[in-house]
């Protein structure tokens, strides 16, 4: 009831709009749909503002390292400490067998970690999440176990939900993927699958240079033989 509290209140950003009595029923509307329009434009700028302080993390790695493998330690190391997700993988796509190998992966401190060293997940229609994901270049999610229909290959107690996105432009390099567990109060959201997919366009720029790297010194090997 006091007009200082009111504006003290507007000005601290803790209401949005104030409405005096008797109200029209339109202005309540119109007041309600403006102020969830505003609060997603401030959800998303805070997304893109994360986003961003990842991305630049992860570039400034990418600038001044040449080895593919500290990029992605560096990248799921970040995943589960900047990001909040209890996992994070990241398997390579090897074209000639057709499978996701050399898994490589980050968990939260508390957080138990698969053996993925020797996994090769065949790339087949009807497979799991990765292979899927894989196969399709689309992203998706599953909370399935692995040995369920279109579940996740990867067996974990705990699991709630697993995201996975696909690195590379037009054919697979690798897959990229998150969990959390069900301890975690938190789930999913449409941010998180667009700041993974960012994420994989920076880890593809990483990868397909260090493949034309290496392509490059087998062919100066050949030539010197």
């Amino acid at each position: 009831s006091d007009i200082d509290d009111i504006i003290g209140a507007v000005n601290r950003g803790l209401v949005y709009r104030y409405i005096t009595k008797p109200w029209e029923q339109l202005e309540v509307s119109n007041a309600l749909k403006t102020a969830i329009e505003y609060y997603h434009e401030l959800v998303e700028s805070r997304r893109l503002l994360r986003e961003a302080e990842v991305v630049n993390r992860i570039m400034t790695v990418v600038a001044g390292e040449s080895d593919t493998e500290r990029v992605v330690e560096a990248t799921l190391a970040v995943a589960v400490t900047d990001l909040g997700y209890d996992r994070a993988y990241l398997f390579d796509y090897d074209e000639p067998s057709g499978h996701l190998v050399r898994g490589r992966a980050a968990a939260k401190e508390g957080e138990g970690l698969p053996s993925l060293d020797k996994m090769r997940i065949p790339v087949l229609q009807g497979g799991g999440l990765l292979a899927t994901v894989a196969l399709t270049m689309q992203s998706a999610r599953s909370s399935e176990g692995p040995h369920a229909p279109g579940g996740v290959e990867i067996a974990v107690a705990n699991r709630k939900t697993t995201l996975a996105v696909p690195i590379g432009t037009g054919k697979p390099l690798g897959v990229l993927a998150a969990e959390l567990s069900r301890a975690n109060s938190r789930d999913f959201s449409s941010s998180d699958e667009l700041t993974l997919a960012t994420i994989s366009e920076v880890l593809s720029v990483s990868m397909t240079q260090s493949r034309r790297l290496a392509e490059l010194k087998a062919l100066q090997a050949e030539d010197s033989v």
